[in-house]
């Protein structure tokens, strides 16, 4: 068994002499700033000089730089808000108030001792303008993160610029919030770098906003988010074994998050986290944000749920009908996890684990329109370069504990981007690949290995087993699609079993239906009775007009999935777990936490 105990706390600890030459390396980009320089790195350099009191005027004149990138021009749809980079010429990106204001805020509710009066005098002007950015941005609900940042952002400035109204919608803004997740959940659900950041804001409120009642309420909500994170850790590989509505790292799974979970003492190494918030330059030693937004959880919040495996968790992440939720199973040395709808491109809704280490790649199921199964080709958006995303395909997903059947259909006809059509499954390097019984070895993208058609697919690593057969695979034809199993190199971490529906530019229609089934602790006698036992289990798919029908045989009961594809119609899903707030096992201690929130 993985051990998941808890780790001593960690805290992100810095030298102050070192933090101080960091500064000033820093300094060098505040007076001389690039187009790329970013608004964040301008008011994190604000905020770590100020926490260390590193030369008051030169935070005074990095406020200088970061005013000079606020809209300030009477009567524009943006005024108050920022432009992203410096070489902007106009706001790009409407939230960058918010994540800007976070730092701002912190700031002035802290170190406004360690500000020069006119430093004092330009985060006030700065703070007042944003002030107008921030109650002009409408961010919905659903956007926890942002929603959330906002919140704080205008308590701290409400209270700060005593504005008493201001301060108050922040409030009500963010007990809004807390109602909207008593009946929806957290909507962007897995989302490793957004969770990190609604942490980071819920951090704040709890120890900084005026009302103690308020703080109260955030230290519910940190606990209910941390729940959430300790149901779907899966231990062996220090991450989250739930899908993902957010994530940019096809692989890994990595994100944000992890400035949390390693404090937390989750995590076997010290994580190197994204750069979105500094200037150019090293920065390890400052610490002060990292300190004032850490809240470590409880260990009776989280230590009980993460100890009891196997376990299967299932949550919303919307209020409309019971497909819009996401379900994960996880035991020792494997896991499966399953969203019930696409969220956003770059999503990643079917996610397994295999083994027990970090360093192993996820198991991942996705609709690709181009030539990037493993997220790595970079394209270049107005904040900046991300990896390129997938397709949004209409799906259908019934999961029953440790298996899933799931259904990807898309028809991305002249969309810009597509110069194919793929189901991409990405398989571990370091997993032994089956086809039945029979050891298959990954073909080169010139010359890939066929898998025959009908056989069930054993992902095998020491004593786990990732399952899967293909039900159904269409080509945008009609025909079967090929399924090939291929290396991109004995370099990469991982390997692809790719359903090829188009390899030229699509037109039409393509289909996959997978049914996924996971175990563990197996001996050899256990592994070939779990391949026999899958192999022969009864499964149907029927196509009639537009009307897709399938039916699997689960081991618990059976899985169902009635769908009309061109309308992209549920017209039935069955089999899967009860529905749940944020439920483990059955219980749901989602509700149970929050109940108390959702009437008033």
């Amino acid at each position: 068994m993985v051990s998941v105990a808890r780790a001593a706390p960690q805290e992100w600890t810095g030298d102050p002499a070192r933090g101080a030459a960091e500064l000033e390396q820093q300094w060098a980009e505040i007076e001389h700033p690039t187009p790329e320089t970013g608004i964040r790195g301008i008011f994190r350099f604000a905020l770590e000089g100020s926490a260390t009191q590193w030369h008051p005027e030169r935070v005074t004149a990095a406020l200088e730089l970061a005013r000079s990138m606020q809209d300030v021009t009477a009567g524009s749809p943006t005024y108050g808000n920022f432009h992203w980079r410096y070489g902007d010429t106009q706001v790009t990106d409407p939230n960058a108030a918010e994540y800007a204001m976070q730092l701002a805020g912190l700031l002035r509710v802290k170190y406004t001792p360690s500000l020069s009066p006119e430093g004092l005098q330009q985060i006030d002007q700065i703070m007042d303008a944003a002030i107008e950015g921030l109650t002009h941005h409408q961010v919905p609900l659903a956007d926890s993160s942002v929603y959330l940042t906002q919140a704080w952002d205008l308590i701290a400035l409400g209270e700060m610029t005593k504005n008493a109204a201001v301060a108050e919608t922040g409030y009500q803004n963010f007990k809004a919030w807390v109602r909207f997740t008593v009946g929806n959940g957290i909507s962007e659900y897995g989302a490793v770098t957004q969770y990190g950041v609604g942490l980071d804001s819920l951090g704040l409120i709890h120890r900084y906003v005026g009302r103690p009642e308020v703080r109260v309420i955030a230290e519910k909500a940190l606990d209910y988010f941390w729940t959430d994170i300790a149901a779907n850790w899966w231990a062996a590989g220090d991450r989250l074994a739930c899908a993902n509505s957010r994530c940019s790292d096809t692989l890994y799974g990595r994100g944000y998050l992890e400035a949390h979970t390693w404090e937390a003492g989750w995590l076997r190494t010290k994580p190197q986290l994204e750069n979105a918030e500094w200037l150019a330059g090293p920065h390890d030693n400052l610490v002060a944000f990292r300190r004032d937004v850490t809240w470590v959880p409880p260990a009776e919040v989280t230590e009980k749920i993460r100890g009891h495996l196997p376990r299967t968790v299932v949550q919303r992440w919307s209020g409309a009908p019971l497909e819009l939720r996401v379900t994960a199973f996880v035991s020792d040395h494997v896991s499966l996890a399953s969203a019930g709808n696409t969220h956003s491109a770059d999503e990643r809704t079917l996610v397994a684990n295999l083994g027990s280490s970090p360093a192993i790649a996820q198991v991942t199921m996705f609709m690709a329109g181009r030539g990037d199964p493993y997220g790595a080709d970079k394209t270049r958006t107005a904040l900046g370069e991300t990896p390129a995303r997938h397709l949004t395909p209409f799906l259908c997903a019934v999961q029953r504990g440790p298996e899933v059947l799931q259904l990807l259909s898309d028809e991305p006809s002249g969309a810009a981007a597509a110069s194919g059509l793929y189901t991409q499954l990405i398989v571990p390097a370091e997993a032994a690949v089956f086809a039945g019984n029979q050891a298959v070895k990954a073909g080169t993208p010139d010359r890939p290995t066929l898998l025959p058609p009908g056989q069930p697919i054993f992902m095998v690593k020491d004593d786990a087993v990732v399952a899967v057969r293909l039900l159904y695979a269409a080509g945008t034809d009609g025909k079967p699609a090929p399924v090939e199993f291929i290396s991109d190199g004995s370099d990469r971490p991982a390997r692809r079993i790719t359903i090829v529906h188009s390899a030229a530019a699509p037109h039409g229609r393509g289909t996959t239906v997978a049914w996924f089934r996971v175990a563990d602790g197996l001996d050899a006698a256990k592994l070939a009775r779990f391949r026999r036992d899958f192999a022969s289990a009864k499964a149907k798919v029927e196509l009639s007009g537009d009307e897709l029908r399938v039916d699997a045989a689960g081991a618990e009961n059976r899985l169902r999935i009635i769908a009309r594809l061109e309308d992209e119609d549920r017209r039935q899903l069955a089999g899967q777990e009860p529905d749940g707030l944020l439920a483990v096992n059955g219980y749901d201690l989602g509700l149970e936490m929050l109940e108390e929130f959702g009437a008033h």
